[in-house]
């Protein structure tokens, strides 16, 4: 029976996707920006594997919405932007809702689009970690944003934003996280329920014997 038991959760916890732990920033699961909507102006990216050269929109779409913060992409176009958004359901909770990371202190705009409010500007902040690549050594800085600010209301949810990267600064985007997320069920697949399935009659099995 125990080890049924034992069985079951260890597979229904093996199917779930890792958290993610970001210079001491800790985000649910799916909840880093991992859906690419669009952008504008030429990118440039930035790793230990790859050269600064202009990147295609589908490596932009890649390390956009990585799990990396060591990877991050920047523009010298003075309208770049990147439109992304949330796979899971991103609400407006207590305290910070989002943290958006950068290499080096950055100055950007946020734009939650039919809030009414237009881009809001932040600079972000030194969390003591640094990116080593093969391009120097760079701070990772991070801006914490509080959905407040845009007048959403409490447990209203996040679509999609736009983060305006033509700021003077240049600023390197690596990713975003947020920090408050209403859980969705996922509907389990067959073979896991077959699995529970098979694990329940050898439970029942074993403890007639």
């Amino acid at each position: 029976k125990h080890l049924t038991i034992f069985l079951t959760l260890f597979f229904l916890n093996s199917i779930s996707a890792s958290a993610a732990s970001i210079a001491g920033f800790n985000f649910a699961d799916n909840a880093l920006a991992d859906q690419f909507l669009g952008s504008s102006g030429d990118f440039l990216n930035y790793n230990s594997a790859t050269s600064a050269d202009v990147i295609t929109p589908e490596q932009l779409a890649s390390d956009a919405t990585d799990t990396s913060a060591a990877t991050y992409v920047l523009s010298l176009n003075s309208t770049a932007y990147i439109d992304l958004g949330f796979s899971s359901n991103v609400i407006n909770g207590n305290g910070d809702d989002l943290a958006f990371f950068f290499a080096g202190v950055s100055t950007f705009s946020l734009d939650l689009f039919d809030n009414g409010l237009g881009a809001l500007t932040y600079t972000s902040v030194d969390t003591g970690i640094d990116i080593i690549n093969s391009f120097g050594t760079y701070a990772l800085t991070v801006a914490l944003i509080d959905l407040d600010l845009y007048n959403m209301d409490a447990n209203a949810s996040l679509e999609n934003f736009r983060i305006n990267l033509g700021d003077s600064s240049r600023p390197a985007f690596s990713l975003a996280g947020a920090f408050n997320t209403a859980v969705t069920p996922v509907p389990l697949p067959a073979a896991a329920w077959l699995l529970i399935s098979g694990l329940g009659m050898l439970g029942l099995f074993g403890r007639r014997k």
